[in-house]
């Protein structure tokens, strides 16, 4: 799955998709229609993904960078466009939202807890998206 804004990096994905005919096995999802009827069951099972999502998240993710910041200020008051990096933290939320409903369904409290926490935190720090943006982000991780 790739999941971007409507920006250069989707005219790309869909030149390499439809035009040159790579990728096939991917689905571009535009981040900025994701609306709280957005069933990523629904993609991963038309997809045919297999369900190692907890795995993943529970023991394989290096998730540190989404709770601390890892740049020193004067470097990214020198050379880094910090607001770049933390643009990308925003696409964990649809990534983990079937997770997270998951947790919930299963009565798993303290993973679902934690990760609502988490989704919670990237969309309320994501201020480079407008109010209303990061409403819908939040409408859709509150099940």
């Amino acid at each position: 799955m790739i999941f971007t804004d409507v920006n250069w990096t989707l005219f790309g994905s869909y030149l390499l998709q439809y035009g040159k005919g790579l990728f096939d096995d991917k689905k571009v999802i535009l981040s900025g229609l994701i609306l709280p009827s957005f069933s990523m069951n629904r993609l991963t099972e038309e997809l045919g993904i297999p369900a190692i999502m907890r795995r993943n998240y529970e023991n394989t993710y290096l998730l540190d960078y989404l709770y601390e910041s890892f740049y020193p200020e004067t470097l990214t008051n020198v050379c880094l466009d910090l607001k770049g990096v933390k643009m990308l933290s925003i696409y964990y939320v649809p990534a983990f939202k079937s997770l997270l409903q998951f947790y919930k369904e299963s009565g798993d409290v303290t993973h679902y807890d934690k990760l609502h926490a988490l989704l919670e935190s990237i969309i309320k720090k994501a201020d480079y998206y407008n109010e209303e943006v990061r409403e819908r982000y939040l409408k859709s991780i509150n099940f």
